[in-house]
């Protein structure tokens, strides 16, 4: 029983540290996510490359405040005419490890 105790409490720090992790991650997902939402709807002339731009987002656990520092980068390439393909590119530092996140898409031009 004893035994089984400390491995339940020699756990519960690498269960919160990857609980943090899954967080950070999340949020820089969602960073991208909203960036391509917004460039699907913007102008076809206005989808162009863009960045490094700083976004600090600030969270709470167990109320502490954590400030998180992320780079955001988009990469524009024309496909073709009429075709544009997108790379948002999310870049962190947690743990003093160098993280990031990209998500793509196409943004087509529409002619009615």
């Amino acid at each position: 029983f004893a035994a089984s105790f400390m491995i339940l409490i020699g756990a519960f720090p690498l269960a919160a540290r990857a609980i943090r992790l899954a967080q950070v991650r999340n949020i820089a997902h969602h960073l991208a996510q909203s960036r391509l939402e917004r460039l699907n709807v913007s102008a076809y002339a206005d989808v162009a490359p863009g960045g490094p731009e700083g976004i600090d987002v600030t969270v709470i656990n167990n109320g502490v405040s954590e400030t998180i520092p992320f780079s955001l980068t988009q990469d524009v390439t024309v496909v073709s005419s009429g075709l544009k393909h997108v790379k948002v590119t999310l870049n962190w530092t947690r743990d003093s490890r160098n993280q990031s996140l990209f998500l793509e898409t196409d943004v087509a031009k529409y002619a009615p």
